[in-house]
């Protein structure tokens, strides 16, 4: 299993500050739902590898839940994103943003490719989720091939109503699977 990297942070005593809340792999599914966020925590880091869509051009999103994953919320002014990159055959910087949006864009300028060696490797860091008085942001980065060109993205987004959530999925545009993904969820204690 890969892992996280083994250096230490520093702490004066007492329980680490970083913890693995789960680990594993998926295949075959349509999406990534990441439930049961335990409370006591400031932000969740989620580590990911080997992400690739069961097939070409889709872009890959986040959602969140209150209810752990029985309902998620998508309504159509329920998200603020803005989304940056590039791609390696070009020098242009291209980004994409939405004020009202049912999902968090999390790729962009170019969808993803499904072939072998097309796989996404990214982290995507979850701020203020378990904690009702404040918006649950996301940000992040990643790298991948999209069809034919390397491409890198930073976005950043957040829930427009502030709520305790306690749950958030990774999906593909267009109803594609998820073919492969390995990850990691870290919890960065609030103290």
């Amino acid at each position: 299993m890969w892992g996280f990297p083994h250096q230490a942070l520093p702490y004066v005593s007492g329980t680490p500050p970083i913890e693995r809340i789960r680990h594993g792999s998926e295949s075959a599914v349509s999406e990534l739902a990441l439930t049961d966020l335990p409370a006591g925590f400031f932000e969740y880091w989620l580590l990911f590898k080997e992400l690739l869509p069961a097939s070409a051009g889709s872009n890959l999103f986040i959602n969140t839940s209150t209810d752990n994953g029985s309902t998620w919320d998508q309504g159509a002014a329920d998200y603020r994103y803005t989304t940056a990159g590039h791609q390696h055959d070009s020098a242009t910087f291209q980004r994409v943003g939405n004020d009202g949006s049912t999902r968090i864009q999390v790729n962009h300028p170019r969808t993803h490719g499904a072939a072998a060696g097309d796989e996404a490797v990214g982290t995507i860091i979850c701020h203020n989720a378990r904690d009702s008085g404040q918006h649950t942001k996301f940000s992040g980065n990643m790298v991948w091939r999209g069809a034919t060109t390397w491409c890198s993205t930073e976005f950043a987004g957040a829930r427009k109503a502030a709520q305790d959530v306690n749950a958030f999925r990774l999906f593909f545009s267009a109803s594609v699977n998820i073919a492969t993904v390995k990850y990691q969820l870290l919890g960065v204690r609030a103290s």
